[in-house]
Protein backbone atom coordinates (compact mmCIF):
# COMPACT_ATOMS: atom_id res chain seq x y z
CA UNK A 1 0.00 0.00 0.00
CA UNK A 2 1.22 3.42 -1.15
CA UNK A 3 1.67 6.00 1.36
CA UNK A 4 -1.29 8.38 1.00
CA UNK A 5 1.13 11.43 0.49
CA UNK A 6 3.22 9.84 -1.71
CA UNK A 7 -0.16 8.29 -3.61
CA UNK A 8 -1.39 12.11 -3.60
CA UNK A 9 1.67 13.43 -5.39
CA UNK A 10 1.35 11.05 -7.69
CA UNK A 11 -1.95 11.54 -9.04
CA UNK A 12 -1.33 15.13 -9.40
CA UNK A 13 2.09 14.77 -11.03
CA UNK A 14 0.03 12.81 -13.74
CA UNK A 15 -2.60 15.59 -13.41
CA UNK A 16 -0.10 18.33 -14.11
CA UNK A 17 1.24 16.80 -16.93
CA UNK A 18 -2.21 16.56 -18.48
CA UNK A 19 -2.59 19.91 -18.10
CA UNK A 20 0.29 21.54 -19.59
CA UNK A 21 2.82 22.13 -17.04
CA UNK A 22 6.16 21.15 -18.25
CA UNK A 23 7.77 22.71 -15.30
CA UNK A 24 6.54 19.55 -13.50
CA UNK A 25 7.16 16.63 -15.59
CA UNK A 26 8.37 16.23 -18.89
CA UNK A 27 5.26 16.29 -21.64
CA UNK A 28 5.29 12.72 -22.51
CA UNK A 29 2.57 11.44 -24.33
CA UNK A 30 1.83 8.44 -21.84
CA UNK A 31 1.81 10.95 -19.41
CA UNK A 32 -0.65 12.91 -20.65
CA UNK A 33 -3.02 9.89 -21.05
CA UNK A 34 -2.36 9.12 -17.57
CA UNK A 35 -3.04 12.46 -16.50
CA UNK A 36 -6.18 12.46 -18.52
CA UNK A 37 -7.38 9.86 -16.76
CA UNK A 38 -6.85 11.08 -13.67
CA UNK A 39 -8.19 14.08 -14.24
CA UNK A 40 -11.84 12.51 -15.09
CA UNK A 41 -11.42 10.51 -12.22
CA UNK A 42 -10.58 13.19 -9.88
CA UNK A 43 -13.31 15.30 -11.26
CA UNK A 44 -16.03 12.88 -10.80
CA UNK A 45 -14.72 12.24 -6.89
CA UNK A 46 -14.28 15.36 -5.79
CA UNK A 47 -17.42 16.65 -7.63
CA UNK A 48 -19.43 18.65 -4.24
CA UNK A 49 -17.44 18.16 -2.26
CA UNK A 50 -14.84 20.73 -0.63
CA UNK A 51 -11.51 19.53 -2.48
CA UNK A 52 -12.93 20.27 -5.50
CA UNK A 53 -12.34 23.82 -4.99
CA UNK A 54 -7.82 22.80 -4.52
CA UNK A 55 -8.31 21.00 -7.93
CA UNK A 56 -10.13 23.80 -9.64
CA UNK A 57 -7.78 26.41 -8.44
CA UNK A 58 -5.05 24.13 -9.68
CA UNK A 59 -6.54 23.73 -13.14
CA UNK A 60 -6.12 27.61 -13.63
CA UNK A 61 -2.29 27.91 -12.46
CA UNK A 62 -1.00 24.56 -12.92
CA UNK A 63 2.84 26.45 -12.52
CA UNK A 64 1.76 27.45 -8.92
CA UNK A 65 3.67 26.08 -6.32
CA UNK A 66 0.35 27.13 -3.60
CA UNK A 67 -1.94 25.87 -5.45
CA UNK A 68 0.04 22.88 -5.92
CA UNK A 69 0.53 22.45 -2.09
CA UNK A 70 -3.27 23.50 -1.81
CA UNK A 71 -4.28 20.53 -4.18
CA UNK A 72 -1.85 17.90 -2.61
CA UNK A 73 -3.02 18.94 0.74
CA UNK A 74 -6.65 18.75 0.32
CA UNK A 75 -6.88 15.61 -2.06
CA UNK A 76 -4.30 13.84 0.75
CA UNK A 77 -6.79 14.74 3.94
CA UNK A 78 -9.68 13.55 1.45
CA UNK A 79 -8.27 10.02 0.98
CA UNK A 80 -6.63 9.59 4.18
CA UNK A 81 -10.50 10.23 5.67
CA UNK A 82 -11.71 7.63 2.98
CA UNK A 83 -9.91 4.40 2.90
CA UNK A 84 -12.20 3.42 -0.39
CA UNK A 85 -11.29 6.78 -2.77
CA UNK A 86 -7.70 5.61 -1.50
CA UNK A 87 -8.15 2.32 -2.84
CA UNK A 88 -9.51 3.22 -5.77
CA UNK A 89 -7.16 5.50 -6.62
CA UNK A 90 -4.43 3.05 -5.94
CA UNK A 91 -6.11 0.74 -8.32
CA UNK A 92 -6.61 3.26 -11.33
CA UNK A 93 -2.70 4.42 -10.96
CA UNK A 94 -2.15 0.27 -11.12
CA UNK A 95 -4.49 0.09 -14.23
CA UNK A 96 -3.35 2.85 -16.26
CA UNK A 97 0.39 1.71 -15.59
CA UNK A 98 1.72 4.37 -13.17
CA UNK A 99 5.07 2.87 -11.52
CA UNK A 100 5.04 2.83 -7.75
CA UNK A 101 7.90 5.57 -5.94
CA UNK A 102 11.15 4.53 -7.77
CA UNK A 103 14.39 5.35 -5.57
CA UNK A 104 17.68 5.95 -7.50
CA UNK A 105 21.12 6.08 -5.23
CA UNK A 106 24.78 7.00 -7.19
CA UNK A 107 27.93 6.93 -5.37
CA UNK A 108 31.33 7.63 -6.30
CA UNK A 109 34.35 7.19 -4.29
CA UNK A 110 37.28 9.16 -4.38
CA UNK A 111 38.77 12.70 -3.68
CA UNK A 112 36.00 15.34 -4.60
CA UNK A 113 33.35 12.67 -4.90
CA UNK A 114 29.72 13.63 -4.96
CA UNK A 115 27.04 11.67 -3.87
CA UNK A 116 23.41 11.88 -4.49
CA UNK A 117 20.40 9.70 -3.39
CA UNK A 118 16.73 10.65 -4.65
CA UNK A 119 13.25 9.32 -4.42
CA UNK A 120 9.86 10.02 -6.02
CA UNK A 121 8.79 9.92 -9.04
CA UNK A 122 10.03 12.15 -12.50
CA UNK A 123 13.10 13.75 -10.66
CA UNK A 124 15.82 15.18 -12.32
CA UNK A 125 19.34 15.66 -10.94
CA UNK A 126 22.38 17.72 -12.36
CA UNK A 127 25.92 17.16 -10.11
CA UNK A 128 28.14 19.84 -11.46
Amino acid sequence: MIDVPVLASMALGYLLSYLGDTAKVAADASKQVIGKKIAAWLEEKLAGKPEAAALEKLKQEPSSVTRRDYAKSALTVLLESDPGLRAELEKLLAEVGAAGPSIRQTATAGDGAKIIQVAGNNNSNTIG
